[in-house]
């Protein structure tokens, strides 16, 4: 599982690990709404189709800086076209309170980011530069050790890597070669004020990036955290970076020795076969790893209780 610790897990519906799975993590887009958090919430949920039958994006913010995720970002959203498998998006609140009104039919007018906003753009984009968010990515993918960059991509042809905004890939904007991002032409998202803070939401990303450590406050409200090491039994080498698996089925991946170290002095750590790993942790689909996983679960649960239940040194 994919999720932000820190954004609030609201699904748009129970099937959202049916929807097809991401290709890559690459860029991260920033999306304005023409609405507000709720409206956009509840369009995405009913107005555009039932949950994920119509456009959707994987976050939303609102102008107070509430962060949302609908959708896990080990599967996509629609809210970028041919992008879709690759592009993890961001949509932004720009009416209701804290905004002013303003002529929705004039591009032009769209409201710069609040402040609240810029700052919680810019904690989702240093989460999704962390090989933290990607650790459950196949080992293939870039992002799977180095996140995405925090870097603002000119243009949406596929070998770039980074951050954009959403009417670089729309009609007249894309360049020749880009890939489309909308079948709208002459839609101005985010709008001109905000696109010209995207690079000072990179920035502080950046700053937040340079300080990141473990929220570990917010993962022990999960009563079965623990910290799990793969490795393997032939030589006990690890295979894999320490986890962080809450109990309840996902993980939050660590992104630093620091933030390893500090995981470590505050949970109970449990050494795992790097096919355990593999199995629950990228969630495996053939019948083999499926009945696999499933052993394997049950095996994972008594490491668990057993090391929750050992006395602290």
């Amino acid at each position: 599982m994919a999720r932000m610790p820190s954004a609030v897990w609201d699904p748009l519906a129970s099937n959202w690990s049916s929807q097809p799975r991401m290709t890559a993590n690459d860029v991260i887009c920033i999306h304005t709404m023409v609405g507000s958090l709720e409206g956009t919430d509840s369009y995405f949920r009913t107005g555009n189709g039932a949950g994920y039958l119509g456009t959707e994006s994987h976050y939303g913010t609102g102008g107070s800086g509430e962060i949302r995720q609908w959708q896990d970002t080990t599967y996509q959203a629609e809210a970028n076209l041919s992008g879709n498998p690759y592009v993890i998006s961001i949509e932004n609140a720009d009416r209701g309170a804290p905004f002013t009104n303003w002529n929705t039919n004039d591009g032009s007018q769209v409201p710069p980011f609040t402040e609240a906003q810029i700052e919680a753009n810019a904690r989702i984009l240093a989460w999704e530069s962390s090989p933290a968010a990607h650790a459950g990515c196949p080992s293939t993918w870039t992002c799977h050790t180095a996140g995405i960059p925090l870097q603002l991509i000119p243009d949406t042809r596929r070998e770039h890597r980074g951050v954009g905004y959403h009417r670089q890939g729309i009609e007249p904007w894309l360049v020749a070669g880009g890939v489309k991002w909308s079948s709208a032409a002459g839609k101005v998202c985010p709008g001109n004020a905000r696109v010209a803070q995207v690079p000072r939401v990179i920035e502080r990303a950046r700053q937040l990036r340079a300080a990141v450590t473990t929220p570990i406050e917010e993962i022990k409200e999960f009563d079965m955290a623990v910290l799990i090491t793969a490795t393997s039994s032939a030589d006990g080498t690890v295979k894999r970076a320490p986890a962080i698996h809450t109990g309840l089925g996902g993980f939050i991946g660590l992104a630093s020795d620091a933030e390893i170290k500090n995981a470590r002095a505050q949970l109970p750590e449990i050494w795992v076969e790097s096919y355990t790993w593999d199995a629950l942790a990228q969630e495996k689909s053939t019948m083999l790893a499926g009945a696999r996983a499933a052993v394997e679960t049950v095996e994972l649960q008594k490491q668990i209780l057993t090391a929750l239940q050992a006395p602290k040194a």
